[in-house]
């Protein structure tokens, strides 16, 4: 089915739920948002920002029907005293337990005038949005879980979170993915986070999927002065993934640091877009993506610094480092930059190799035979990215996540 036929069926349908679902609110926005969809169409590789990623190829035009379906499974994810269940984008309050100083509730999304992004503006038309907002200075580390789930038939699904912390909070969350059902899986995602002056923030996004799974998620961010975010995503094991990343450092003082791992097998595809935008002066920001790609699997890698006019004194460093298993596997990387001020200190970089020969040789003359010599590498070059994470407990639980969806195979390969 082309792009054209794709979007025109989402947009029928879409619209219709929306007239006819009376628990929707705000209906004049989001058919608003509908409308840019439709003109913007289902991406495809003739769009720029997803020419290694055509949408059009693997979307499905069949929409979630019952947007209340709330069902009890036993869910994989971080284990947590405090966390929010979602399942099908919408809040399991008997499930959820929350810690003290934050706040969740249905309310509605920010809509755009505009929308860069056509799933983006998908998401707001359908997407029911809850603000979960930090009060405290500090806060214990909180999971809130999207689950997904499609039992008869394939479907798109939709979730929205809006992440606030106040000024002078510090808060740590880990936004887990994960689904169940044997049926094809279509997810569009979105978390936006809103950070006030002084205010500590870290996100951890975790996706780990099957062979039934397809994501697409943005996380937005919005920092005022001197606050700090530290993000985080980690990506296994799912069909087909594309992580969007857009931060906004509005003010001075403000920092953002942004890791990533993913790593693929098979013939999975994933597909990272970072952009970070420097609005404001003495702002720094650091970035680091890696990826571990084994079989016939695809990744890319798109990462956009962006230095304002008259943001002076800025400092931005990224890198993107790539290792492959196979000859089959294949990545796309590209690194770039925009400066309109002329007082900044900015390095971009990415690599691209496979297990090196002489670190190899290096291991194996202290004793250590070469098969194992190539895990201990391997697995050092993934854990790198985990190690940034300052839990020790989350560190290693997404250790044994990683092993499990795609080490344990990548390592039985090497011997």
């Amino acid at each position: 089915m082309s792009s054209e036929k794709i979007t025109e069926s989402l947009y029928q349908d879409a619209k219709k739920i929306i007239e006819a679902n009376d628990k929707l609110s705000n209906k004049k926005e989001r058919l608003h948002a509908l409308e840019c969809f439709k003109a913007l169409g289902v991406p495809t590789k003739k769009v720029e920002d997803y020419k290694y990623c055509n949408l059009s190829k693997i979307l499905t035009t069949k929409l979630t029907s019952d947007y209340a379906q709330v069902a009890e499974r036993e869910i994989d994810t971080y284990p947590n005293p405090f966390h929010i269940i979602f399942n099908n984008g919408f809040l399991d309050e008997k499930a959820s337990v929350l810690s003290d100083g934050v706040t969740i509730k249905q309310s509605e999304q920010s809509f755009k005038s505009d929308y860069p992004d056509a799933m983006e503006a998908l998401c707001d038309a359908l997407a029911v949005n809850y603000a979960i907002e930090v009060e405290a200075k500090t806060i214990n580390p909180l999971t809130f879980v999207s689950h997904h789930y499609s039992d008869q038939n394939e479907a798109l699904c939709f979730a929205r979170v809006t992440l606030t912390a106040s000024e002078l909070s510090e808060s740590e969350f880990v936004e887990t993915f994960t689904s169940t059902g044997e049926q094809k899986k279509y997810v569009c995602a979105l978390t936006t986070i809103n950070m006030a002056a002084g205010s500590k923030l870290t996100h951890q996004k975790v996706i780990i999927g099957d062979i039934y799974d397809h994501y697409v998620s943005k996380v937005e961010a919005y920092l005022k002065r001197d606050a700090q975010l530290n993000s985080q995503t980690m990506t296994t094991g799912a069909s087909v993934v594309r992580n969007n990343l857009y931060v906004a450092i509005e003010e001075q003082g403000a920092h953002v640091t942004v890791n990533g791992l993913y790593a693929t097998r098979a013939e999975q595809l994933n597909d990272n877009f970072s952009h970070i935008a420097h609005k404001a002066a003495h702002t720094t920001s650091e970035q680091i993506f890696k990826g571990v790609l084994d079989d016939a699997s695809r990744g890319a890698f798109t990462g956009k610094i962006m230095i304002h006019k008259d943001a002076q004194q800025v400092d931005s460093t990224q890198l993107n480092k790539n290792l492959l298993l196979d000859k089959r596997a294949h990545i796309d990387t590209r690194p770039q930059l925009e400066v309109y001020a002329d007082d900044v200190k900015c390095v971009h970089g990415a690599t691209i190799g496979q297990i090196s020969e002489e670190e190899v040789f290096y291991l194996e003359s202290r004793g250590i035979e070469k098969v194992n010599a190539q895990k201990i590498l391997c697995h050092a070059f993934a854990k790198e990215v985990l190690n940034s994470c300052n839990n020790k407990d989350l560190t290693n639980w997404l250790d044994k996540k990683l092993f499990d969806h795609f080490e344990r195979y990548a390592l039985e390969k090497i011997s």
